[in-house]
């Protein structure tokens, strides 16, 4: 999307597609000016060349930006520990743009199924009103769910459950 725009800025301001290409590694800065600049010479021949080997480059490492319908299928798993589902759900959050916080911390809430948790979010529901504050309370929270991961002796994981007497 970013080169594209820049195609346009550089085609409103009168420059051919050939010079945009030859620009275009004063526009970059770190990792991808480092590989702009060890293309072999003369390896790119015009504009189209340039887009197809950077997008074909880049493509696998781009993040796409969460949306809110990831949030809302970011749902606790019915097994799943709540520091698993919290951590999850950070890691979305992560990559949230234009999303407002009361927003996500309504898909938040429907996500859990951690009733101590839910319950607490209910009585704070109109005092919270940004996603680090509802985090803190999560990770606080999660710490006191008997359903954690713990790690077993193969290397894998498994659940324990605080009801199931050592079972």
């Amino acid at each position: 999307m970013w080169l594209d725009t820049y195609l346009m800025a550089m085609g409103i301001a009168g420059h051919t597609d050939l010079l945009a290409a030859r620009y275009l590694p004063l526009m970059m800065e770190g990792a991808c000016r480092q590989w702009i600049n060890t293309l072999p010479a003369d390896s790119i021949d015009s504009w189209e060349e340039m887009r197809e080997a950077f997008v074909r480059h880049f493509e696998g490492s781009y993040t796409r930006t969460t949306t809110i319908e990831d949030l809302e299928r970011c749902v606790q798993g019915p097994r799943e520990s709540t520091r698993s589902w919290v951590q999850r759900w950070q890691d979305l959050w992560y990559n949230t743009v234009g999303i407002h916080p009361d927003t996500m911390i309504h898909c938040f809430k429907t996500s859990c199924r951690y009733e101590p948790l839910v319950a607490k979010l209910k009585r704070a529901y109109r005092t919270l009103d940004n996603i680090p504050d509802l985090l803190e309370i999560a990770k606080r929270y999660a710490e006191k769910d008997p359903n954690q991961e713990t790690d077993d002796e193969s290397g894998g994981h498994r659940r324990t459950s605080g009801h199931d007497n050592g079972r």
